[in-house]
Order: structure tokens, then C-alpha cells, then sequence
């Protein structure tokens, strides 16, 4: 319902409440706004409008002829700052609604004739919904086909309602499923006075992966069969490597004893070599050797004979 200064329609639910015809009520969403519609039709004949509950005077409502705009004065300390009322029929307006608020509250309209007209408006005040889940749990019976059961819920809420599509209603749903049966999607309506919340999933898909999950289970079992023999051949494998390998170690060592003593043998006549070769160097020298001997006592010679005439002229002189 549209108003002047006011809310949107998104945040006003209005229904008539069943066996009180005088008793309008109205829904409201946690933290949002509500409107109470109060279908003035002569807005020039109102003296003034009073509202209140059950348990306290909320506000005093009073036309202005010169602004045009409704004089309003809250009467209690908890409304302060989230009362409004629109300009043209006098509907009373709440923000920044507050569970607390959920209660009955009436207007005493008072005319300038001298009448006084009441209306009476139940509030309600809800909690959005969250968001809304589907969980299965699925359990197969053979030949592809399985028995199902789905739960839907939501993450937030209160007065809810759930309905599935096109199955049937409740939170909780029951089928089985198997080749060529339900396809299409499942959808799971939450709902309370305020808001809904939905949720699907594809029904061919549920014995899918249950079938998918059977394959891997007898995957795995196969897997968990084959591995203690598997362990057995590697253990019998290792066995036999371990009796083979001490049955050719004797024959092992004695080859690796006559590979030592040969490497021996070759080590010691090499040996011998290089000691032959130094006595030999010792005892008979090289021919150069012999070619810078003979070179040194050649020139001896020949010192020692020209010393010899070189004294005897001298000693002629000195005669």
C-alpha cells in the first residue's frame, strides 16, 4: 500500500485476521518498516487521532490546516525517533521495527463533529529468512534404484512453512527414485509471513550418485582384497632374493680373493720394475755421462800444458 513520506509496499504485509473483523493485522520485517492503514476518507474532519496499546500511549496526531503537515507527539520513550505519519490520511508509520513491538495497537479517531471512529491493528514483527539447503541421504535398493529422503531447512527463521514442488509439503520428503523415474528439478519453498527462501536439486542426479558412489565403494573394497596380497608376493619376492643372495656369497668371496691376490702380484712386479730401473741408473752410467767426462779431462790436459811453457819463459827472464 503506497503512502506519502512513507515505507515501500515491500515492507508492509496486511491481512485480515481470521474471526476479528475490527482487528487488521499486520506483518512486519525485523529492523524495516510497517504501516497502519487507517482508510481515513474525510481527512478535513479530523480533530485529532490518538494512538496507543495495550500497555502504554504511543502518540498524539494533530492536523495542521496552514502547513498541511500533521503535528505529532510521541507519548512513549521506546518510539522516540521511529514514529511517522503520512500527510494526506493520517496512516501511522514505525521504522526500525524491533520484536518488541509485536503487540495490538489502536487509534481513537476523533472528529470535529464530535465522533469518534477506533480501528485496531495486531503487529507482527519477523525475522527474514535465511537462506534455504537441501540435504539427502539416499539409500539404494538394487537395480539402479534407491529411496530417498530430503530435508530442507533454513539458516534463520520463525513460523515457517516449507512445500516442495511439485511433490507435496512439510520439511520433509520421502520418494524412490530408479531408471527413467522424476527428472527435473526438486524445489523446496521456505516460508514465513515475510519473506521466502527457495531451494532445488535435480532428482535424476540422486541414484546417479549413488550408483557413482556404489562403483567406488567396490573400487575401494576390491583395492583393500588385493593389497594383503600384494604384501605377501613382495615379502615372498624379498625372501627368496635374501636365500639367493647367501647361497652365491661363497662363491663371491672367493673370487673377490683371488682378484686381491692377483691385483697383488701385479702390484709387487711392478715394484720390481721400478727398482731394476733405479739400480741400472746407479750402476752404469748414460752416454752422455761418459761424453761430459771424457770433455772435462780432455780440458785438464790442456790447461796443465800451456801453464808449463808460460812459467819457463818467465823464469828465462828472469835469468
Amino acid at each position: 500500500m503506497g503512502m506519502d513520506g512513507g515505507s515501500s509496499t515491500s515492507d508492509i504485509f496486511l491481512s485480515s485476521a481470521a474471526g476479528s473483523e475490527d482487528i487488521i493485522t499486520v506483518n512486519g520485517i525485523l529492523g524495516q518498516s510497517v504501516t497502519f492503514p487507517l482508510n481515513i476518507q474525510d481527512s478535513q474532519n479530523v480533530e485529532n487521532i490518538v494512538w496507543y496499546t495495550t500497555e502504554t500511549s504511543v502518540a498524539f496526531v494533530k492536523p495542521n490546516l496552514v502547513t498541511a503537515v500533521p503535528e505529532v507527539s510521541v507519548t512513549h520513550q521506546s518510539y522516540h525517533g521511529r514514529i511517522n505519519v503520512s500527510d494526506k490520511n493520517f496512516d501511522l508509520v514505525i521504522s526500525l521495527l524491533r520484536k518488541q513491538d509485536s503487540r495490538i495497537y489502536q487509534a481513537d479517531i476523533n472528529s470535529k463533529d464530535k465522533s469518534t471512529k477506533s480501528q485496531r491493528f495486531s503487529l507482527h514483527v519477523y525475522k527474514q529468512l535465511g537462506m534455504a539447503t537441501i540435504t539427502s541421504h539416499v539409500k539404494p535398493t538394487g537395480n539402479g534404484t534407491c529411496n530417498v529422503t530430503l530435508t530442507c531447512s533454513v539458516e534463520e527463521g520463525e513460523n515457517v512453512t516449507f512445500s516442495w514442488t511439485p511433490l507435496g509439503v512439510g520439511p520433509i520428503l520421502h520418494l524412490s527414485q530408479g531408471p527413467g523415474g522424476r527428472e527435473g528439478a526438486i524445489t523446496c519453498t521456505a516460508q514465513n509471513p515475510v519473506s521466502s527462501s527457495n531451494a532445488s536439486m535435480d532428482a535424476k542426479s540422486l541414484c546417479t550418485d549413488v550408483a557413482r558412489g556404489s562403483q567406488l565403494h567396490h573400487k575401494w573394497m576390491l583395492s583393500v582384497m588385493l593389497l594383503p596380497i600384494l604384501l605377501l608376493l613382495a615379502v615372498g619376492l624379498l625372501l627368496l632374493f635374501c636365500r639367493r643372495r647367501r647361497q652365491l656369497q661363497p662363491h663371491l668371496d672367493a673370487s673377490s680373493e683371488k682378484t686381491q691376490y692377483a691385483q697383488a702380484g701385479v702390484t709387487r712386479l711392478a715394484e720390481s720394475h721400478i727398482y731394476d730401473d733405479i739400480s741400472l741408473s746407479k750402476v752404469v752410467p748414460s752416454k752422455e755421462d761418459l761424453t761430459i767426462y771424457s770433455k772435462v779431462q780432455r780440458s785438464d790436459k790442456t790447461n796443465s800444458q800451456e801453464s808449463r811453457p808460460s812459467k819457463m819463459s818467465n823464469y828465462a827472464i828472469v835469468d
